[in-house]
Formats: structure tokens, C-alpha cells, sequence
């Protein structure tokens, strides 16, 4: 759930500006909107977190190792190690760019050969200026017959010759004389590249210079964060002897606030945030639905403060569709192995078991129990067929066909039309409670018009897409869709202004418009959870292909058996990544895309980060 939070505004005497700065930070709750304050110490320390962390990207990850960090007393003390690692940093490129323009040079002089320059130069001092240049054939035929040459190489494409005469007005590519011999630049080479490695082990060796920047990097953090919020008092003009602050406090911390301002002697003023206000997100949820926080980082979405926590069906549907997806409980089962043996080492290391491991914990399960009831191990159908995991298959939903394939097919999309039915009808009924809360609730009944509509194409689905035969189009198929739309173009501009003058907002051509092509991708968004049968389907056939591959090594003595081994430990491990890939593509596009779109959720939110020490 998303947390209530009120708007604070903090009142001090402009004297005590800094110490109430200070005091804030100790209190540690309330959230101050910085994001647009300046000030030249700002700006300085901006430049410096970004010259640290140019240093600390400079200094490649160590594989292995302990390193012994600096010690970083200060900011001052970070910058000094960021000089030298910059400095060893810039060494570094132009060690690389000398590489490299010698290997350009090489690359450019070799085809001809070994030969000095300087001595070149000195037949030039003896009057013989010879010129170096590439000709084609038909250059070369076109040559005067009393111009001399030397054919060093002859090719098809283009020949290398010397001139021995002037070559006068004729069109020759000239090759420009190198100011070393081949010799002499392939040395210069080889002592670059003693110096490049030279400097990428200076580089690969601070490592603990590596560590000490992180640490600054929290300290310059910590300084940005506290001349941020001094720059937005420096921003506010005092009222007479008076400075004030606003920010934004979880409604469960204002007891805290009240008896901090209290014992520091401030003045505060709390209310509830205006509704065109931006206020920052907090969600807090108990720690089972907590488990879909690393997914929410990973995609970098926040949902805005009035909107939905989707959290507690986010962890639900996409369980399922990560099942329905990967499809195979031999996959679930390894996974699930490899996760539960993880959180065991990580409690036992640091006591406390983190939410990716439990929510990878709760995938791999839900892999495990789908691929167990559509009897899919591997890919292989004998192994869902011995008699004790043939008890928990669903013959409906038998993967290998044991009832007709038709029937298979037909219930799997019949479940994913429904799933992804029920999926979008959720988003709008709750959509409808929560516009149902507030004024005018009547613009919630637009809602109900949206699921009343979707319950009529649901049945044109399942007559165009699986069986006109099987599932003819009742009756009451069309009112649903047409009553549906009537009800939304009815209530959905309603804005508590009057009910005609709301109707007036959507019985307007464009509106219209809008409204129809709505009711069209919402017939689209339920067939789209075909997916989730398609992908299921495409990686169980690609985990049969591999299998019959290696099934037919494997008869061909103990080489074939190796090989087959082999096969289908690739074979298995690309199905797995390609599993998690489409995890990514389709599972959470279901939620993110088509459920928060029905749902109204637009993500526009940013994250509640209280003003505190680290």
C-alpha cells in the first residue's frame, strides 16, 4: 500500500538556520524536495561527485582478492585519490592512442617491405627523386613507355611500383615515406604495448584506491544532500527574523516531527497535500508482498502517490505468467534447488535473507507446480508419464498430447483468454473502488461500463480465436459492448460540475473516436495474453528438438553419448536463458502495460527519500 503523507512546513529563527539543517538530518523522516536548488557550493560539489565517480569507473573490478583501502577522513582526502587515479586513468589513453597509431602505421608501411627512409632521403640528395605509388592495371598500361619504374608487387586489384622519372601530370595514388623503418616502427610497437600493459596493471592494482572512492562517494552524497536543502533556504526569503522548510512526512512519523519540533524550540504547520500537488511515494508492505520491490528498482517505476500499489497482484498474476512462460517443472525444480540453497548460505552469512532470493524462491516454485500439472520435465514426455508424477497432470492440459492435441490447445487458450479477462477486469474494478471513494463518485461508473464491455468482447475472443463451432457469440454479447460504451461515454467526463455538462465533455467527435478505438485495444489487450500459451509452447518444442538431437548422438558408442551429454546441457541452458528473457519481454509487459493501463496507473511517481545520514 502506498503510505498517507502530510505536508510539513518547518518554521526556525533565520540564526539558527544550519543547526535546524543539522537537526533535521539526525531526525531522519522528512523528505525535502531539492531536485531544482543551486548554489555555487552545489555546483562545486556536483563536479567533484563526478570527477569521483570518472575516477572510480576508471579502475576495473578485481576478480579476486582483498585490497587494503586508503584511509578517507574527508572529502579532501577522496579528491586526492581521485587525482591520481585520473591522472593514472589519462596515462592509460594515451598509451592507447600511441598503440594505436603505430599499429595504423604498420598496418600502412608493411606492404612494402622492408626498407630505411633515411636512405631514401639520400638518393633524393643525389638527384634521384623516387616516388612511391599504387597504379591499376589500367594505370599502369597507360604509362609513357620512357617513364621508368621498379614493380615492387603485382596485384589485380592494385600494384605497388616505384617511379625512377617524374611522373608528371599522370593521376597515381602516392604512398606517403614513413619517418622510421618497418623495423624501427614495429620496435616502437612492441615498447608501447610493454607500456600499455604496464599501465592497465597500475591501474588494475588500486583497488583499494577503488574502495576508498566508494566511500567518498557517500560522503560527497551526504554533503550534496545537506547544501541541497541549504540552498533551498538560501532560495526562501526570511520573514523578518523568521526561515521555514517544506517538505513531506509519512502520516505515521508525525507524532516524531511533533515532539522534535518541540524540544528544538520550531514552529510547524501540517496538512494534507494539495491534490495537484507532486508528493513522493512510500510503500510499505509486509514483507511477503514486499518480495516484488527488486522488480519495481529493476524497471525504475514508481507509482505516483495517488495512484495504485499494485504489489500484492503484481506478485499473484506475474508468479503465473513466469509458470505459464518457462512451462517446465525440471526447470522449476533446478531453479528452485539453486534458489533455496542460496537464501540457506546467505542466512547463515549475513542473518538476513534478501527479497530477490525469496521472490526467485516463489517463481521457481510456481515453475515447478505449472510444469508438474502439464506433466513437462525437460521436454521429455516419459518423465511425467511414471506413476507418481502422472498423478498430479491435468489431462486437459497435458503437454505431450495424452488426450487429443486439439483439446489441449483449446482449453490452454480458453485459460488464457480468461486469465488475461479476469487480469484487466481486476484493474478496472479497482479503479472503480478507488474513484468510488471520492467525489464525484459517479465517475467510477465509467468503470463498470469498461468491465461490462470487456465481458462482451471476451466471448467475441473465444468465437474469432479458438472455435466459432465451440463457442458461438451469445446473444448477449452485443448489448454487453454497446451497454458498456453507453455507460462510459455517460459517466467518464464526470468531474462533480453537473452531470450534462460532464456529458458534454465526452459526447464530442473526438471523444468518440477515442472511446471506439479504446474498446479495440481492449479486444486486443485479451488476445494478447496469448502469449503467455505461445512462449510456453515455443520452449517446450525447443527443448524436444534438443532432446531428440542428442537422443540420436547418444547411439553412436560412448563419443555420441558425450556429445548428446553435451547437447543437452547447451541445448537446455540457452532454453532456460531464453526463458528469462521472455520473463522480461512478455511477463512483465502484462502487468506494466495492459494491467496499468486499465488500471489508470501512469508510474509518474518518485521515490519518498527522508533527509538523513547515512
Amino acid at each position: 500500500m502506498i503510505a498517507k503523507m502530510k505536508k510539513v512546513r518547518v518554521l526556525a529563527l533565520e540564526s539558527r538556520r544550519r543547526a535546524v539543517t543539522e537537526a533535521l538530518r539526525e531526525l531522519g523522516t522528512l523528505h525535502i524536495e531539492t531536485r531544482d536548488a543551486k548554489s555555487p557550493d552545489l555546483d562545486g560539489l556536483k563536479e567533484t561527485e563526478s570527477r569521483l565517480q570518472r575516477a572510480y569507473l576508471s579502475i576495473p573490478e578485481a576478480k579476486s582478492g582483498d585490497a587494503e583501502s586508503p584511509r578517507v577522513a574527508s572529502l579532501q582526502d577522496a579528491e586526492e585519490i581521485a587525482d591520481r587515479v585520473l591522472a593514472a586513468s589519462e596515462a592509460l589513453k594515451d598509451a592507447h592512442e600511441q598503440l594505436d597509431k603505430l599499429q595504423r602505421e604498420i598496418a600502412r608501411v608493411e606492404a612494402w617491405g622492408e626498407f630505411d627512409p633515411s636512405e631514401i632521403a639520400e638518393i633524393a640528395e643525389a638527384g634521384l627523386n623516387l616516388t612511391f605509388a599504387y597504379v591499376t592495371a589500367d594505370q599502369l598500361s597507360r604509362l609513357p613507355e620512357e617513364l621508368r619504374y621498379l614493380m615492387v608487387r603485382k596485384s589485380k586489384d592494385k600494384s605497388r611500383i616505384i617511379l625512377l622519372d617524374d611522373p608528371g601530370d599522370a593521376e597515381l595514388e602516392v604512398f606517403r615515406l614513413p619517418e622510421q623503418s618497418l623495423a624501427e616502427l614495429i620496435d616502437q610497437r612492441n615498447q608501447a604495448e610493454e607500456n600499455l600493459h604496464s599501465r592497465e596493471a597500475e591501474l588494475a592494482s588500486m583497488q583499494g584506491e577503488k574502495l576508498a572512492l566508494f566511500e567518498g562517494l557517500k560522503l560527497c552524497s551526504v554533503d550534496i544532500e545537506f547544501h541541497s536543502v541549504q540552498a533551498k533556504l538560501d532560495e526562501i526569503e526570511s520573514l523578518e527574523s523568521l526561515t521555514y522548510l517544506d517538505g513531506y512526512i509519512p502520516e505515521s512519523n508525525v507524532k516524531d516531527l511533533k515532539d522534535f519540533v518541540s524540544a528544538e524550540g520550531l514552529g510547524v504547520i501540517i496538512q494534507d497535500p494539495d491534490p495537484e500537488e507532486a508528493v513522493p511515494t512510500k510503500v510499505v508492505n509486509p514483507r511477503p508482498i514486499a518480495i516484488t520491490q527488486p522488480i519495481f528498482k529493476f524497471m525504475d517505476t514508481t507509482p505516483g502517490y495517488r495512484e495504485h500499489d499494485i504489489s500484492f497482484w503484481f506478485l499473484i498474476f506475474f508468479t503465473l505468467f513466469v509458470a505459464m512462460i518457462i512451462g517446465d517443472a525440471g526447470y522449476g525444480a533446478l531453479l528452485s534447488i539453486v534458489s533455496i540453497v542460496s537464501m540457506v548460505i546467505v542466512k547463515i552469512r549475513t542473518k538476513k535473507i534478501p527479497n530477490v532470493l525469496i521472490l526467485f524462491t516463489v517463481l521457481s516454485l510456481g515453475t515447478l507446480t505449472w510444469g508438474t500439472i502439464t506433466g513437462n520435465w525437460f521436454g521429455y514426455g516419459p518423465i511425467g508419464q511414471t506413476p507418481f508424477l502422472r498423478q498430479f497432470v491435468v489431462p486437459s492440459l497435458d503437454a505431450f498430447e495424452v488426450v487429443e492435441a486439439d483439446r489441449v490447445i483449446e482449453t490452454l487458450l480458453l485459460f488464457c483468454f480468461t486469465l488475461g479477462m479476469g487480469h484487466l477486469l481486476l484493474a478496472h474494478f479497482l479503479n472503480f473502488l478507488k474513484k468510488f471513494r471520492d467525489k464525484p463518485r459517479i465517475h467510477g461508473f465509467a468503470d463498470l461500463g469498461w468491465m461490462t464491455t470487456l465481458s462482451g468482447l471476451y466471448f467475441l475472443v473465444l468465437n474469432l480465436v479458438i472455435s466459432a463451432e465451440d463457442y458461438p457469440i451469445p446473444d448477449i454479447t452485443l448489448p454487453l459492448i454497446i451497454g458498456g460504451l453507453v455507460v462510459v461515454l455517460l459517466f467518464d467526463g464526470q468531474e462533480g460540475d453537473g452531470f450534462f455538462r460532464g456529458l458534454g465533455r465526452t459526447l464530442n467527435i473526438g471523444n468518440l473516436i477515442h472511446t471506439f478505438l479504446t474498446a479495440i485495444s481492449s479486444f486486443a489487450d485479451i488476445i494478447s495474453y496469448i502469449r503467455l500459451f505461445a512462449v510456453g509452447l515455443a520452449s517446450l518444442e525447443i527443448a524436444k528438438s534438443f532432446n531428440l538431437m542428442a537422443e540420436g548422438m547418444m547411439e553412436s558408442g560412448i563419443f555420441g553419448l558425450f556429445a548428446g551429454i553435451l547437447v543437452l546441457l547447451i541445448g537446455h541452458t540457452l532454453n532456460l536463458v531464453m526463458g528469462g528473457l521472455s520473463v522480461l519481454v512478455h511477463g512483465i509487459r502484462l502487468k506494466m502495460l495492459e494491467f496499468s493501463g486499465h488500471l489508470g496507473n501512469e508510474w509518474t511517481g518518485f521515490d519518498y527519500k527522508p533527509f538523513k545520514k547515512l
